[in-house]
């Protein structure tokens, strides 16, 4: 276990294990990411190979695995999270057991946020203006992780999968294309009083959270005049500065929208991260816009439905780094006075970016817009042991390590 201390040097990290990580011709490296005020892990903070396109995510625990090629074992690893300093680390420091980074808030003082307080409509203005600047205009593939997965009660049901994308560049209105590289289901009924639920469109929600590229109400020209937005904090990602716009519908708007925060770069304009959720007060009024069928003798209620998109910079040009949908419903059963909680989400995190994209395949293409979870596949065991994915949470390492996948 490594403790990071203040400065980023060979003396500011404590190994306990003494034998690196080695898998054939791939380091392992294993860690966690914390507050070093509160000691809380960061969840989602990017994981990246200094130059490189190659980089993963923290779980909602904030831990992390980075498998990387023997090869290049003497690149640094930079660690970044909004609102705190980043952190760049030799990899070979962190090859020992499980390294402990610490990373320190940056806080910004209150002078500056005051005198720094600006239009923000022009910001969003601005930050549209930039696309074509900021964000490539060319195709890239994209290896991607992809997870989904409900739970229910004490039943746990998650597909894991390996995707390449063709992704189109910012003004194209050719559709993205997928294909399945690599693909596994998990399933833990957990007790028989149980409901089975699938997400359809799922890899296509995940897609069109490219929210640059695919702008929704609240960026859109046509419909920005339905929201209300301020300019309500200055943070930082990167060592740069980040304008933080908050916005939600305005009152005189009863249609379900959305409310939430973008976060701008201060220099460039560019929008690195936004978290929003469907308007909790209108959530009811959206039911049938994202319950596509409701079994008989069960009464579904959407309790809270929210979203993440962040980007990164590679070669000068931003991209999508991770992007989750959460949403949280009220299972209700027929003659029941009590109700059970079900969640159903996904996320999917960049892992690769190349600039030399070719198109996928006709016959090779997954249709986004389908049920990805009823996929066909076959499941090789010796391809996820040292694959870039999310780690899954505390809760579901059990079953994931002791589930039957040919079965």
């Amino acid at each position: 276990i490594y403790i990071p201390q203040a400065e980023d040097n060979e003396n500011s990290l404590t190994p306990v294990a003494n034998t690196p990580l080695y898998t054939d011709d791939t380091l392992l490296i294993n860690g966690k990411v914390y507050d070093r005020v509160t000691k809380e892990p960061l969840p989602y903070a990017s994981i990246t190979l200094e130059g490189k396109s190659m980089g993963t995510i923290t779980n909602s625990d904030g831990a992390f695995r980075l498998s990387i090629k023997d090869t290049i074992a003497g690149i640094k690893i930079k660690i970044s999270y909004l609102g705190y300093q980043s952190r760049i680390i030799p990899a070979r420091l962190m090859s020992h057991g499980v390294a402990h980074i610490m990373l320190d808030p940056r806080i910004i003082p209150l002078q500056e946020v005051v005198v720094k307080v600006t239009d923000p409509l022009g910001l969003v203005s601005k930050m549209k203006m930039a696309r074509t600047t900021n964000y490539s205009t060319e195709p890239a593939n994209l290896t991607t992780f992809y997870r989904e997965g409900t739970e229910y009660k004490k039943s746990i049901s998650l597909t894991e999968a390996v995707l390449k994308v063709y992704k189109t560049g910012i003004n194209s209105t050719q559709r993205e294309q997928v294909k399945i590289l690599k693909m596994r289901n998990i399933t833990d009924p957990g007790q028989h009083d149980t409901l089975v639920a699938k997400l359809k469109s799922s890899i296509s929600s995940a897609l069109l959270l490219d929210i640059v590229k695919n702008a929704p109400d609240f960026l859109s020209s046509e419909t920005m005049q339905q929201y209300d937005f301020s300019h309500t904090d200055i943070t930082t990602l990167d060592q740069r500065r980040v304008y933080v716009v908050s916005f939600s519908q305005k009152e005189s708007v009863k249609k379900p929208l959305y409310q939430g925060k973008l976060y701008i770069d201060a220099q460039n304009y560019a929008l690195v991260e936004a978290r929003f959720r469907i308007t909790p007060k209108h959530l009811k009024a959206a039911k049938y816009d994202l319950i596509v069928k409701e079994s008989k003798g069960l009464s579904i209620t959407p309790l809270d439905v929210s979203y993440l998109v962040s980007y990164k910079m590679y070669n000068g040009k931003y991209h999508v780094n991770h992007v989750k949908g959460e949403l949280l419903l009220k299972v209700k059963r027929d003659r029941k006075l009590s109700s059970s909680q079900l969640k159903v989400w996904f996320q999917m995190a960049t892992c690769v970016i190349d600039n030399q994209a070719t198109p996928v395949q006709k016959d090779e293409r997954f249709n986004p817009d389908k049920i990805f979870s009823e996929a066909s596949y076959s499941y090789d065991p010796d391809f996820w042991k040292n694959f870039n994915i999310i780690l899954p949470e505390e809760k579901i390492i059990d079953i994931i390590e002791n589930y039957n996948f040919n079965q």
